[in-house]
């Protein structure tokens, strides 16, 4: 799981082509999701970030300031107030390699940050290198490590924080 203090000054990527994000906060048709899929996450509480290049939705994130599931590792993230999480993002594959995911992940953070928003809390799986890495080009910190197991339906989860600035958590750990 990782970080990023919103108060202190942010990194900004751009993307390695020109892109314009948006913010959606209703259901509309954003072109890379469907609307069925926006509408049940807005109706839940969540932003999305659409990212589009000469008018073509080529990549997108949600955030949001309430409790999510992270399917990963089957629990729920109880997120503070004043911190938003971001997840579920994709980028459609033929525009992979072009720092759009890292320049999704700054907007949003601006977004939050010029609205007050303390922290931004992000989670990457560890086979996943290209998340981690566009994470860290955004400055976030890794700040815990969960580990999760399930086996024929008995789950385990070991979970190693380190240095942690965000108030929220994961419901197993209350």
């Amino acid at each position: 799981m990782y970080e990023s203090d919103l108060k202190e000054k942010m990194k900004m990527v751009d993307a390695l082509v020109p892109l314009e994000v948006r913010a959606y906060d209703r259901p509309a048709e954003v072109g890379i999701l469907p609307r069925a899929a926006v509408a049940s996450r807005i109706a839940a509480g969540a932003m999305i970030f659409v990212a589009s290049s000469a008018r073509t939705p080529v990549a997108y994130l949600c955030a949001t300031t309430k409790e999510c599931w992270i399917g990963e590792i089957d629990d729920w993230l109880l997120v503070s107030p004043g911190e938003v999480y971001f997840y579920d993002a994709y980028t459609r594959p033929e525009w992979r390699g072009k720092k759009i995911y890292s320049r999704l992940i700054c907007a949003a953070a601006g977004y939050f940050r010029q609205r007050s928003y303390e922290r931004a809390m992000i989670f990457a799986t560890r086979r996943n290198a290209r998340s981690i890495r566009g994470i860290a080009r955004c400055g976030f910190d890794r700040y815990a490590t969960v580990r999760y197991c399930n086996f024929m339906g008995w789950k385990s989860w070991t979970i190693r924080v380190g240095e942690r600035h965000v108030g929220s958590r994961l419901r197993l750990e209350n």
